[in-house]
């Protein structure tokens, strides 16, 4: 594997109880900033969820010490005109923004750094828990 494939985004899944599935970003090494491989991973078990009908919640969550740093800007400019944040209508985008919409609840826990794209995703979530030293900022 080489060093910029380590470091790429990520989601872990974890069903508890049966009926609540548990995602977390997991690119701690970068604050978990957007990076397209997590922004597409995220998307995809957000999908999953959506499609599977024993699961009745999703909570997203992040490793490490931040939820995130926002987006990894050096990464996905140049991939902005590929359309990096363009999802067809069978995808469900965590923003809420085009692509398939979300029915099902969705929370979003974070801490630490809470930057950009993590406010766009609190936004967008039916409930939002916070530690008290969250820090948000929007660039």
């Amino acid at each position: 594997m080489s060093a910029e494939q380590n470091h790429q985004g990520k989601v872990s899944r974890e069903i508890i109880h049966d009926h609540i599935l548990l995602l977390g970003l997991d690119r701690a090494e970068k604050y978990n900033a957007f990076d397209s491989h997590l922004i597409h991973a995220l998307a995809d078990e957000l999908t999953a969820y959506e499609a599977d009908d024993n699961l009745r919640c999703v909570v997203i969550f992040a490793h490490g010490k931040h939820f995130t740093a926002g987006l990894d800007l050096m990464e996905l400019q140049p991939k902005l005109k590929d359309g990096v944040f363009q999802f067809d209508d069978q995808t469900i985008n965590p923003w809420g923004i085009k692509g398939k919409q979300r029915t099902k609840p969705m929370v979003v826990a974070v801490h630490g750094y809470c930057y950009t794209a993590g406010i766009e995703l609190m936004l967008n979530a039916d409930v939002v828990i916070a530690s008290e030293q969250t820090e948000f900022a929007q660039m």
